[in-house]
């Protein structure tokens, strides 16, 4: 049983699950660009960063 003590209780498995983590730092003003250019392409910061760096890895 997992999360819970009903059956089906807390977190699903993911099918996919992400588990690495790379830790970034970024400026106030670099992560408020971020944060704008997310919001207008309609996805969250994290979402974007990871897009736009597989989409750059990949064209490579």
């Amino acid at each position: 049983m997992r999360g819970g003590k009903r059956e089906g209780a807390g977190r699903k498995p993911s099918p996919e699950t992400r588990r690495v983590r790379w830790p970034v730092r970024w400026t106030s003003d670099e992560m408020a660009e971020i944060e704008v250019a997310a919001t207008e392409a309609g996805q969250t910061p994290t979402d974007f960063i990871r897009d736009a760096a597989l989409n750059r890895a990949r064209a490579n």
